[in-house]
């Protein structure tokens, strides 16, 4: 029987120095370590071990906060109690009070597996062999994430063949063991360095996971978008590819090889200043585009904001009504120069597109590119796009600014992160990242948000058709 209440364990071998305590009662786990009732004393495979079991008395206060974090640690279907009159730990649920023993082997590891690390000692490593041991993939990636919030002190080693896990992780460091030669006593591994594009086998490994790709911009340790597209997408295996080039090219190529893997695939680009028409063309393609300039203005969206002020017990109308004046005023401000930027681009996708005409001799080139500048009519597009920014602004609309903005600097210049309670941006970002992972209502409110800013339902990854697609709001 395993009695919270009587043993205390960190999972280490008792003779290599392992924190486990007894109280009182008896328990023997997996055959190898055998606990008597002789008050602070461990028996090991014929060894014994004196451990110091005062700071855990019957009432003390180390004891109580870890039960009250392991009960609520605990994702079952129900939750762990503890019987006042027998000491003995229960699962409940229906109202129905059971023993452990009448779990699953998944629900018994999910038990351990908490136990174990909240009962660790301060600044542990902590070795986990196989992970996904009888846990179902729909929530290892949850379990995991939750425990390694509990002990934000100890360091997590895990064992692994399961590479999505292992790429989920985030600030790891990922060893590659290729082989094992017993007879030599050699191992043939490599340490895959940080932001490294993983190599093409490891690539197709990867695909035994059997889950849709979401290709994204940037890379795997710099950029914002996999730490936060693989919280809000936990559905996909998420794949940093550098460029918004790279990330189309791959949709298309993966999707063209479709009938080899049966796996599907999408993409997310930032918007940038794309048009209407050039935005319809992406999402046609199983491009997801947000309604938002870039990945840093998906941060600023007013969901998230009052999320994470919520979170961190600010007054939420307070930081996010400061944050909306400072990007208005900062908007205002650079109005021309945004407007300036939107015409480039657009004169840069006309003439790619209106150049790559055939000709049939050089003077037909030329007066092409003479007329080019009448065509487009540059200035009459700027001065539009003046006016219209400058509505925007008067009319207060944030989510419009959020969506023409481009501007890298706008977490910093917006000063959210201070109204937040974080020292720095990198906090504030760090902390979005925390609240998704942590998978409490504040997280559920953020990825309600950002995936409202696609243009998606909650429960939904990703849209189903492209139909879907086209119809989200502008």
């Amino acid at each position: 029987v395993l009695t919270l209440s009587d043993v205390v364990f960190d999972g280490n071998s008792a003779e290599q120095g392992g924190a486990i305590y007894v109280l009182s009662g008896t328990l023997k786990l997996a055959g190898e370590i055998t606990l008597c009732q002789s008050g602070d004393t461990i028996y090991n495979q014929g060894g014994s071990v004196q451990v110091d079991c005062s700071a855990l008395l019957d009432g003390g206060v180390y004891r109580r906060a870890v039960r009250t974090k392991f009960s609520s640690a605990y994702m079952g279907k129900g939750s762990v109690a503890l019987d006042d009159t027998t000491n003995y730990t229960k699962v409940e649920a229906n109202n129905d009070l059971f023993s452990p023993l009448k779990l699953s082997d998944g629900e018994k590891a999910v038990l351990y597996y908490i136990g174990a690390t909240l009962y660790a000692m301060p600044d542990a490593v902590i070795f986990v062999d196989s992970p996904e041991t009888f846990i179902h993939r729909s929530i290892m990636h949850q379990l995991w994430n939750t425990i390694e919030n509990m002990r934000p002190d100890c360091t997590f080693v895990y064992s692994t063949h399961d590479l999505d896990f292992a790429s989920s992780r985030i600030d790891s460091q990922t060893v590659w063991v290729k082989s094992f030669d017993p007879d030599s006593m050699s191992w043939d591994y490599q340490v895959l360095g940080k932001g490294k594009e993983l190599e093409e086998s490891l690539y197709l490994d990867i695909l035994g996971t059997r889950k849709p790709v979401l290709f994204v911009e940037g890379d795997s340790v710099h950029s914002i978008d996999r730490h936060l597209y693989q919280l809000i997408f936990p559905e996909y295996t998420v794949k940093p590819l550098g460029s918004c080039n790279k990330v189309i090219e791959s949709v298309r190529s993966f999707n063209s090889l479709e009938q080899m893997h049966h796996l599907d695939s999408w993409g997310i680009v930032d918007r940038d200043r794309r048009t209407p028409d050039e935005v319809k063309y992406l999402r046609d393609k199983k491009i997801l585009v947000p309604n938002v300039a870039e990945v840093e203005n998906i941060l600023m969206l007013e969901g998230v904001i009052r999320a994470v002020a919520r979170y961190k017990h600010k007054d939420e109308n307070l930081v996010f009504n400061r944050v909306k004046d400072a990007i208005l005023d900062k908007f205002a401000r650079e109005v021309k120069e945004q407007a300036l930027q939107h015409v480039r681009h657009r004169v840069k996708h006309y003439a790619e597109v209106h150049i790559d005409m055939k000709f049939r001799n050089i003077n037909d080139l030329e007066d092409h590119l003479i007329n080019l500048v009448d065509e487009i009519n540059p200035r009459t597009m700027y001065e539009e796009l003046c006016r219209e920014f400058h509505i925007y602004h008067k009319q207060k609309n944030y989510g419009k600014i959020l969506q023409v903005f481009n501007q890298k600097t706008i977490i910093s210049d917006s000063n959210v992160a201070a109204l937040c309670g974080f020292t720095k941006k990198e906090d504030y970002v760090k902390g979005i990242i925390s609240i998704l992972k942590s998978n409490n209502k504040e997280a559920d409110a953020i990825r309600r948000s950002v995936k409202a800013c696609f243009g998606l339902n909650p429960s939904s990854p990703a849209p189903e058709t492209e139909k879907d697609i086209n119809q989200q709001t502008e």
